[in-house]
């Protein structure tokens, strides 16, 4: 018996020795718990981000938050933050500690962007909530900031095939930081009049067309150009030959975010047409070729915007030079007293109503000076020239967009004996996509045209063009497209129309190459003898693309 209780008391020892070594581990986690605690409040408290694994002083769900956006965000700070510390503002996780993260992670996720550009935090209750400031945008120039705006897609007018998803779009040359897009296309074809005169001879021709776009891939500013060169020759008569050339190179440089900088140059070279009335040779004399008139023309602009409302102001000189006028076995007749300089100032407002209509009006003012100030028929033909024009653009998308204007323009000579050379004007380019895979282009124009004819001023033409194109595949496209002018001669009867519409097919047979094809018909119908004709022309041809 006295074993047995010996072996119980032991027991009991035992069991009281267990006892005392938990509670003692108990009490040193106990107290490990609590010094942590008292470390990561004080963490808090010193302004040390809870989760920094990168260890950069930053929290990494700030830089997550951050690196969403390629631009950066400023906050308005103008308004007070609450207190992390405070009783009022902290929310508990149950042992006594403030998470800052997970109250930053649930503002984060409640709050929404508004389409003005602003953030907004809901309320429901919360008395920490509060309405966020507006974001604002870093100008990468100047560093100023401005409040983001819904502005609109560009135009589609201009745009081109993207090569990332149309395998055959050309792919282009990349030259340093600029984007180079050659083409060359030979074409060889029949036309029943050659000459395009009353009675002219049908003949074959070739006609072979360089062109080369390029644009800069600058973070901020922008050069781009296109130049064109094209020549068809008849086989028939050398002397009908046509070339032509269009050249345009423009620049621009953003000062800063809402001031820009442009200017540019751009050459055009044409011939003029055999029934032209300027071409008013003297009795016995034959024309032989067509005289060659080309336009050089170069432009300055600044463009500032206020808010909604765009300004700009444009300087544009022009220089117009005509060709000797060669005939058959009578040598030459020059034209000099034609060639003039047409100097134009042009202020421009705009009010963006929505990222879709931005109506505009503009006001031009300038003059034309001859390089003979009396011309071979003894006229003064230099003059002021006064030109204004309101209208609206219209962005809806690549599903409609372009401009309309209307306006009126004023030439008024030196000479008292030559009157005003006047007319309402119209103005409009569209471009509609009336399904996907079909795009129609249209425009209107009118312009005042000079005239080297005895006491008379010019005339006034007024053109309209369509242009629809439509893929049939991914590689083959069918086009048609229609041209129409009048011509009104101001100080005589005469009266001009043309008329010329066209379809074609092109085959893209990969990036570099594609075929192409179109049969046309044009016709002119004039008051004047002698000034009519009808031409109807087929043509076949490759291009070659990078």
């Amino acid at each position: 018996m006295f074993g047995i209780r010996i072996m119980n008391l032991k027991t009991h020892q035992m069991m009281l020795a267990s006892a005392l070594a938990i509670g003692l581990m108990s009490s040193q986690t106990n107290f490990a718990q609590s010094q942590q605690a008292n470390e990561l409040r004080q963490t808090l408290d010193d302004g040390v981000p809870l989760t920094d694994e990168n260890l950069d002083g930053i929290d990494d769900s700030q830089q997550e938050l951050e690196q969403q956006s390629n631009q950066t965000p400023i906050f308005d700070d103008s308004l007070p933050i609450p207190n992390e510390n405070s009783d009022d503002d902290a929310a508990s996780n149950g042992n006594g500690l403030t998470n800052t993260r997970a109250r930053a992670a649930t503002d984060t996720a409640n709050i929404r962007q508004l389409s003005n550009g602003t953030e907004e935090a809901p309320v429901d209750g919360n008395p920490r909530a509060r309405r966020a400031t507006q974001i604002q945008i870093a100008d990468p120039i100047t560093g100023e900031a401005s409040p983001i705006t819904n502005r609109p897609f560009a135009p589609i007018e201009g745009t081109r095939r993207d090569p990332e998803t149309d395998p055959y779009a050309a792919v282009g040359l990349r030259l340093g930081s600029f984007d180079l897009f050659p083409s060359i296309q030979q074409e060889l074809g029949w036309t029943s009049n050659g000459e395009s005169t009353d009675g002219g001879d049908a003949s074959a021709f070739s006609q072979t067309t360089a062109r080369a776009e390029f644009q800069s891939n600058w973070s901020v500013h922008e050069l781009r150009g296109d130049i064109s060169l094209d020549y068809q020759s008849f086989f028939n008569d050398e002397s009908d030959d046509l070339p032509s050339a269009n050249a345009a190179v423009d620049l621009r440089i953003d000062v800063s975010r809402e001031t820009t900088l442009r200017g540019g140059i751009a050459y055009l070279l044409t011939t003029e047409t055999p029934t032209s009335e300027n071409l008013n040779l003297p009795a016995g004399f034959v024309l032989d070729g067509r005289p060659i008139i080309s336009d050089l023309q170069t432009y300055a602009e600044i463009g500032h915007n206020v808010g909604r409302l765009s300004t700009s102001l444009r300087t544009t000189l022009t220089r117009t030079t005509f060709g000797d006028i060669e005939t058959v076995g009578s040598g030459s007749v020059s034209q000099d007293d034609r060639n003039n300089y047409l100097i134009l100032a042009t202020a421009r407002l705009a009010y963006e109503m929505s990222p879709t209509f931005s109506p505009f009006f503009q006001v031009s003012a300038g003059g034309r000076i001859h390089d003979v100030e009396i011309d071979r028929n003894g006229n003064r033909r230099n003059s002021r020239v006064i030109e204004v024009q309101t209208g609206t653009t219209i962005d809806l998308g690549e599903k409609l967009n372009g401009s309309i204007g209307l306006g009126y323009r004023a030439e008024i000579f030196d000479d008292p004996t030559l009157d005003t050379l006047q007319s309402p004007l119209i103005s409009a380019t569209i471009n509609w996509s009336p399904e996907r895979l079909t795009t129609v282009s249209a425009t209107l124009a009118s312009t005042l045209a000079g005239s080297i004819v005895a006491d008379e001023n010019g005339s006034v033409v007024h053109s309209a063009a369509v242009t629809a194109v439509r893929d049939v595949r991914p590689n083959l496209a069918v086009n048609a497209r229609m041209f129409a002018s009048y011509t009104d001669f101001d100080s005589s009867d005469r009266e001009d129309i043309f008329l010329q519409s066209e379809v074609g097919a092109e085959w893209r047979l990969n990036r570099t190459m594609a075929l192409t094809g179109r049969v046309g018909v044009e016709r002119a119908i004039s008051s004047e003898t002698g000034s009519s004709f009808d031409a109807a022309t087929v043509r076949a041809g490759i291009r070659i693309q990078r």
